[in-house]
Parts: C-alpha cells; structure tokens; sequence
C-alpha cells in the first residue's frame, strides 16, 4: 500500500462521517452531535498536519483554517455540554438535581448553549461554511497529494510517526519540569496526535500501533477531563455572581470539581510512562 492511498482512506472515511452528520443538523446540534462531528473534523485536522509532507502545501494551508474554525464554533457548544454533563454527576451524587439552586444554574447554561448554537447555526449559512465543504469533499474524492504521497506506506511512515512521538514525549517532558495549564494543555493536544496517528497507521503497522493509540488516548483524556475540571470551577464562581441563589450549590460544586481535578492531576504521569513503554515496543518492532 502507498502512503497516498492509506491517507486518502481514513481521511475521506472521517470526511463522509462529518459530512453525513451535517445532512441532520437536527442531530448534528444534539451533545452527541456536536461531539462527533468534533471528533471528527479533530482527527481530520490532526492527521493533515501530522502527515503534511504528503499533500500539496498550498492546499493544504487553505484547508486548515476553515476546518479550525468551524471546529472552534463546535467548540463552543460542546463546553457547555460537558459542563451540564460534569455539574449533573455531581449534582446527583449530592442530591441537588432539583433544587432552585440547581435550575438557576440550568436556566444560565441553557442560555449559554443557545448563544453558542446560534454562532454555529450563523456559521452554517456563510461562506466560509462552504469552502469547508468543498474541501472536505475533496477529502472525500481526490485530495491534491505531492510526490512523497507515492511511496510505500511502511517506509515513509516511520519519520513521520517518529516526528509526532518526539513532539509528544517533548512536551511531556516540559509539563513534568513545570506542570501548568499551558504545559498540560500542549501535552494534551500532542497525545491527541499521535492517537489518531497511530490509529490511522493500523491496517499497515498492525495492532501494535493500536495500543500506542489507546495509551495515548489515556493521557489525552485524562487531561481533558482536567481541563473541563478547571473549567468548570470557573463557570461556577461567575455564575455564583450570575444567579446568586444558586451561590451556595455552586460552591459546593465548583469543590467537588476541583477535587476531582486533583485526583485527575495526580494519575496523568503514569498515563504517559504506559505511552511511553508501549511506544518503545510498537518502535522495536515495527519501526526499526
């Protein structure tokens, strides 16, 4: 198999998925809509920028932007819905689901995501919604691949993958010298690279790259739901302020969530050394 053709597979199957979604806005605009099609158009940015060498350079700098950006109005919409998600666990575990404090809080996150939808419904109806369109459905038919695109897939992969570890492990290495919001938030988005990366990789590198692609995920996850953590303790303290008979609640919330933070804190470092230690079995083996 070519690196062309293993790229264009995966590309264009996440591409139909997005696209697919999209038909239904009505399910598109669902928590389990705006998290997939996120998903989706994540792991298609990802491995664009991850595989770059293979593709025209020109459009390739086109076709970024407007994926970011849509990505980023999605976004919008989906912190909102993770923090309903976080605020009901808790909720429930304290026995607050139906308190006036509880629906104060409701009523201001509900007024949160219809802002937010509306930038995306907006967004929708522009211009720039639909050159991302057109470059996903180029995705999805023939996107303009470079030379290096003809190589076998096996032989060009390693570099390639070894570049996004490197990455990964470097920014693992500067969030344990100075583990700060900014240090994890990068290991973050350098784990979530090499997940897709790896997973991507699967049908040539075999079940090995999928283990690295799981233990990755592990870190990414975990400090995703860090972050979601943080921010949603800071969502609480401004809408203490907001709604001020939900005050009580949302500090006890705004606690238990940053509780929860520190547990999630405390577990990420053995998550990147079982990365680590499945990524030099996947290298011995399959890389060198």
């Amino acid at each position: 198999m070519k690196l062309g053709e293993l790229l264009c597979a995966d590309l264009a199957a996440s591409a139909c998925r997005f696209l697919d979604i999209e038909e239904e806005f009505s399910v598109a605009v669902s928590p389990a809509g705006v998290h997939d099609s996120r998903v989706e158009l994540r792991r298609i940015r990802s491995n664009l920028r991850t595989f770059r060498a293979a593709f025209d350079t020109e459009w390739l700098g086109t076709a970024l932007g407007p994926i970011s950006w849509y990505q980023g109005l999605l976004g919008e919409v989906r912190d909102v819905d993770v923090t309903v998600a976080g605020l009901l666990r808790i909720g429930a575990v304290e026995g607050e689901v139906n308190s006036s404090g509880a629906r104060a809080l409701t009523e201001l996150l509900r007024i949160e995501r219809a802002e937010a939808l509306q930038v995306v419904i907006e967004g929708r109806v522009s211009p720039r919604h639909d050159v991302l369109l057109d470059h996903l459905g180029r995705l999805a038919g023939e996107p303009p691949l470079r030379k290096k695109a003809a190589a076998p897939a096996r032989d060009a992969l390693a570099p390639l993958l070894l570049r996004a570890w490197r990455n990964m492990r470097d920014a693992g290495r500067r969030a344990r010298r100075d583990p700060s919001e900014v240090a994890l938030h990068s290991l973050r988005l350098r784990a979530k690279e090499m997940r897709f990366a790896c997973e991507l990789v699967e049908p040539v590198l075999g079940p090995e790259a999928v283990k690295v692609a799981r233990a990755c995920a592990k870190v990414q996850r975990r400090l995703g739901r860090y972050r979601d953590a943080l921010s949603s303790a800071l969502w609480l303290r401004d809408a203490a302020r907001a709604a001020p008979e939900a005050a009580f609640l949302a500090g006890q919330l705004a606690l238990a969530q940053r509780e929860y933070a520190a547990r999630l804190f405390k577990a990420w470092p053995d998550d990147a050394r079982q990365a680590k230690l499945a990524w030099s079995t996947f290298e011995r083996n399959q890389l060198r």
